[in-house]
């Protein structure tokens, strides 16, 4: 029931938000979403990536990771919030949120073509999310891409099969 709901919402979010952005200057987080950073292990790009991680009361064990699209490389590092607002301001997350599922995302350590960066990165926020919840709840994780985060989505999903229980291209 949970795979086809995601199944039928990230497809229509993917519809509704075209071409990946920059973040706006609103945060539209609920209150229980923290954003931070995470150190980079990559000496040519020290940067850390920014991250944000969303736990609602009533957490099911599941986490929805989003790896966002391509940001040219002169563009500051930002969370994808114009990926993941529509224009009426709705929060996308926020309906998979509603369902009990955590929700996380990164801007990766750098912009540009991202992909070798982004699979540290996003297994690097796993790791970080298992330190906000009880230790061994974390039962799935399920991981959306679009653009480049699409491309993203399946090389991890395809080098780290037991890490990710689904992962949807947009």
């Amino acid at each position: 029931m949970r795979k086809a709901f995601l199944l039928v919402i990230f497809p229509a979010l993917a519809m509704c938000l075209g071409a990946p952005g920059v973040t706006s200057a609103q945060s539209p987080w609920p209150p229980f979403c923290q954003e931070g950073s995470l150190p980079s292990h990559d000496p040519q790009y020290p940067a850390d990536q920014l991250i944000l991680t969303c736990i609602p009361a009533g957490w099911n064990g599941q986490l929805v990771m989003y790896a966002h699209g391509y940001v040219p490389d002169q563009l500051p590092l930002v969370l994808p919030v114009d990926e993941l607002v529509l224009p009426n301001g709705t929060f996308l997350p926020q309906i998979v949120l509603s369902e009990g599922f955590a929700f996380a995302t990164t801007s990766y350590h750098k912009n540009g073509y991202a992909v070798e960066q982004a699979r540290q990165d996003l297994n690097d926020l796993i790791k970080y999310f298992k330190t906000l919840v009880p230790p061994g709840s974390l039962e799935k994780v399920l991981l959306v891409g679009a653009s480049e985060g699409g491309e993203i989505a399946a090389l991890m999903i395809e080098h780290f099969p037991d890490k990710y229980a689904i992962t949807l291209l947009l």
